[in-house]
């Protein structure tokens, strides 16, 4: 299990990456909040339902000439369709990068590994688990309005433990969604 010095030291190692290849590739910084909404499901063996709920974070990182990379950082406020319902947080720390295409489009990927400790804290009835694995997301944004981008984007996760116990069957998630960015350049 990753603790937070991990987490810490792989965000500050990519960031350290950054910072001393990016200037000499006469990059700008890139400062990118967002906020969107998902929709999608969890499922762990013959058990599953429905996800849905708002969705916000940020990505830092630098871009020149088209491509971006940094780190990413995703919570959100979903909720399951159960019966009492759960509420979902999502919590995810991963590496990006991207391409913005001269056209008002761009793409981009985060990958989120088990040493970044991304995770889904189920919570109701005053219990709670937290499932800790690894995380995937695409995104494609449109970039017709000043400074907005307008994303499309697929997050799927494999989480393979609970409370700090290896799972025998990984929780699965698939969600859709649509966020709106705000990519500031300095």
């Amino acid at each position: 299990m990753a603790t937070k010095f991990t987490k810490f030291f792989a965000a500050l190692a990519a960031f350290s990456l950054l910072t001393t290849v990016a200037p000499n590739a006469h990059a700008e910084l890139l400062v990118e909040p967002y906020l969107g909404y998902h929709t999608g499901e969890w499922e762990s063996g013959t058990s599953g339902e429905d996800m849905k709920g708002p969705t916000y974070g940020a990505r830092l990182g630098y871009q020149g000439m088209g491509f971006m990379a940094g780190i990413d950082y995703m919570m959100g406020m979903w909720e399951d369709e159960s019966n009492p319902k759960n509420d979902v947080t999502p919590s995810d720390l991963g590496i990006f990068v991207g391409y913005n295409f001269p056209v008002m489009m761009r793409i981009y990927g985060v990958f989120s590994p088990d040493p970044l400790n991304p995770s889904l804290k189920f919570k109701s009835n005053g219990s709670s688990a937290k499932y800790e694995g690894s995380t995937m997301k695409v995104g494609i944004g449109f970039t017709a309005l000043p400074m907005v981008s307008i994303n499309a984007e697929y997050i799927i996760g494999t989480y393979d433990e609970v409370n700090g116990n290896n799972l025998t069957t990984d929780l699965k998630t698939k969600m859709l969604g649509v966020t709106v960015s705000l990519p500031l350049t300095f």
